[in-house]
């Protein structure tokens, strides 16, 4: 004998969809914050020692790596329809 399917409801379906964008763009902004905060270090040490062609390398590949996240995001967020502004159900 099979088990029965179990039922699940539309509200449920569309949780699990969100799920599906929310648990990778945590990951991708936390992603952007710790590039960021890397940018300001080398901005700082800039500052203090002056600048050298790694020190511009660096900075230009955290810059494409934050677009790349920030791309991806938006992307994940239009692909699923996800409601920027959610409104619980009452």
């Amino acid at each position: 004998m099979t088990k029965p399917k179990p039922i699940i409801s539309a509200r449920a379906r569309r949780e699990a969809e969100l799920g599906q964008f929310e648990l990778p763009s945590i990951a991708a902004g936390l992603a952007v914050t710790d590039l960021m905060t890397a940018l300001k270090l080398l901005d700082a040490r800039q500052m203090r020692y002056g600048t050298d062609p790694y020190l511009d390398r660096m900075r230009e590949r955290m810059a494409s790596a934050m677009a790349h996240a920030v791309k991806w995001q938006t992307m994940a967020a239009r692909m699923l329809e996800y409601p920027y502004a959610r409104e619980e159900d009452a």
